[in-house]
């Protein structure tokens, strides 16, 4: 398994030949080698799993059989964020201009969204939604947690009659078992809540491992779900986009896969202070689940009513409470879990200050008052446990 990207690729090869290196059936990489020997170079390989294999090629054009295939999986996220934008009139020259971002359902999450407007030397980071000046230009773009950089896009920030603006669907999510199926409806609509019948609606499907998608015309679209799909929720796997001229908008539909007779819980913890949030423990009734390195987890539980609980060592522990029916996906949302407990009693109080200050400065691994596990104690430690003092239990929902 790989969890990063570019994948490092050693092998051997001929010498005064083109080495031509294929992942997935496709060309990938080529370059001279001038000497017979080793060679090692990176290739870019997004999440799933992958074959590789090398074909040397001479002076005269002659090719060698395929090497070798070399199978493995990748986690690594190489894929940017989306973003889209709205815009709403707000009179005397002025418009609302809102900037929405999205990731893919696995990927690490959008970390920041980055604008600037054309009177402004400088960019800015999106928090909220902004006022402009009506017929002036924004560029913008985001950036995800793994790094990658989404290619800057620009808008004249006009308000248009008939011109696209937003997308309302009809479900706005789908609930299915495997194998169930479901129409979907969109509605174009302008800047002013007119709905706009002239445009034209393309459905894709962003993530084929939970089903199919036929376009019916006229703005409609059956989904239907694999047999093979995986339970889960796929929060951005439909995109359905409102096409007029040279405008032209987007949005997502949520689809959830239902164990049959089961009910899925699932939900994103983040821990104060850190960026990596693995290995939280969830438990809920003896069953267990862990959280991946973006926070995510899920539990399949029968029909009934449940506490929660979500622990992780230097934390203080969240309880939730919920009642769930067969069939039916909670969705806990994101969870914030607090940190300071570093004698690991359970609350947070003078003694774990005092403990961590004691241990400023020390280094290493698996350190008890290193509270945001980055192999060092410092005054960041310190302050989770300031902060924290006087608490015993709770979480707050993540913004």
């Amino acid at each position: 398994p790989v969890e990063s990207s570019p994948v490092k690729v050693s092998g051997w090869a001929p010498g005064n030949t083109i080495l031509r290196l294929f992942l997935d059936g496709e060309e990938a990489l080529s370059f001279l080698q001038p000497r017979e020997g080793e060679f090692e170079v990176e290739i870019a390989a997004g999440r799933g799993e992958h074959e590789l294999y090398a074909v040397a090629e001479d002076e005269a054009a002659n090719r060698s059989a395929p090497s070798n295939i070399a199978s493995f999986s990748s986690s690594a996220d190489i894929t940017p964020p989306r973003t889209s934008i709205r815009i709403r009139p707000l009179g005397d020259g002025k418009v609302e201009v809102e900037l929405l971002a999205e990731d893919d359902p696995e990927g690490s999450g959008v970390e920041k969204t980055l604008y600037i407007l054309e009177d402004q030397i400088a960019w800015s980071e999106y928090r909220k939604p902004l006022v402009a000046p009506e017929g002036s230009c924004i560029w913008f773009y985001s950036v995800d947690l793994a790094g990658n950089v989404e290619p800057a896009s620009s808008r004249i920030l006009k308000i248009e009659a008939g011109v696209p603006s937003d997308i309302e669907i009809e479900p706005s999510e789908l609930a299915l078992r495997p194998g169930e199926s479901a129409e979907l409806q969109a509605r174009a609509f302008d800047p002013e809540g007119a709905e706009i019948s002239d445009v034209s609606f393309i459905w894709e499907l962003e993530d084929r491992s939970c089903g199919t998608l036929e376009d019916l015309g006229g703005g409609r679209a059956k989904f239907t779900a694999s047999e093979e799909a995986e339970p889960g929720i796929y929060p951005a796997s439909i995109k359905v986009r409102a096409v007029k001229g040279e405008i032209s908008v987007f949005k997502f539909v949520k689809v959830i896969i239902l164990a049959p007779e089961r009910a899925l819980v699932v939900g994103k913890v983040k821990l104060e202070g850190r960026k990596d949030f693995s290995g939280v423990r969830i438990e809920a009734d003896g069953a267990i689940a862990r959280t991946s390195g973006s926070g995510r987890f899920r539990l399949e539980l029968a029909e009934g009513s449940y506490e929660i609980e979500v622990r992780m060592p230097g934390y203080l522990p969240a309880h939730i409470e919920f009642s769930i029916k067969a069939g039916e996906a909670e969705d806990l949302g994101e969870i914030v879990l607090l940190g300071g407990d570093a004698d690991r009693d359970g609350d947070v109080d003078l003694a774990d200050v005092l403990l961590i200050a004691s241990a400023l400065g020390e280094t290493g691994e698996g350190i008890p008052a290193d509270i945001n596990d980055d192999e060092l104690v410092d005054i960041y430690d310190l302050c989770l446990a300031a902060k924290n003092t006087g608490r015993s239990s709770g979480w707050r929902e993540g913004k």
